[in-house]
């Protein structure tokens, strides 16, 4: 369906990759062996459009058949190539995600960004990948959408336990333009700045 893809650096003209830092972040990096860029990052996320939601669930994981919402994060991490950061994250949870995360500091959130929801800053309860524009490329030609997008576990909740059940509901793993996505729980845009170049 998605062919060949890519992900354009994307609908926000103020975004620049950041500048290396020499010292401790640099010393971070080679322990770090090899952070994904965001392009890398939002490709692999891509990749799991369609997996069934399982509350809880990992797909990367030996027995693992579908994702949540923060599961997703944590198998994009996993298919974009960096274990360790899959492994660090998947320890977390939305609300601990949005309480470590820094804030992103632009008003532009760049592709790879989270969106959070939930009723309030101390009540997270869903989260969501920010892909910024998509361009797609194939045989017949060339397509730019213009419109931002993002990814989403969506339709399961956390009664949500079988792949039958998954499939009974649509639950799945989304993807959504921004603007067929608006929620009255939005919170707040969190970076993944630390975990991707």
């Amino acid at each position: 369906m998605i062919g060949l893809l890519t992900v354009a650096l994307w609908g926000c003209p103020s975004f620049a990759p950041p500048e290396p830092l020499g010292g401790i972040h640099q010393q971070q990096e080679e322990v770090h062996m090899k952070k994904p860029s965001r392009q890398e990052f939002c490709l692999a996320a891509l990749s799991l459009i369609g997996t069934p939601y399982e509350y809880g669930g990992r797909l990367m994981v030996p027995g693992g058949y579908g994702t949540d919402c923060w599961g997703l994060v944590a198998d994009a991490m996993h298919v974009a190539g960096d274990e360790a950061a899959a492994t660090t994250l998947a320890k977390w949870w939305t609300q601990r995600a949005f309480d470590e995360l820094p804030l992103f500091v632009t008003a532009c959130p760049a592709p790879g960004d989270l969106f959070f929801y939930g009723e309030s800053a101390t009540r997270i309860s869903h989260v969501t990948i920010c892909l910024g524009s998509l361009s797609f490329g194939g045989k017949r030609g060339f397509l730019h959408l213009a419109e931002d997008y993002l990814l989403s576990a969506s339709g399961g909740n956390s009664n949500m336990k079988t792949r039958e059940g998954a499939f009974k509901r649509d639950a799945r793993v989304k993807l959504f333009s921004v603007n067929s996505y608006r929620r009255p729980d939005f919170v707040a845009a969190r970076s993944l700045r630390d975990y991707l170049y």
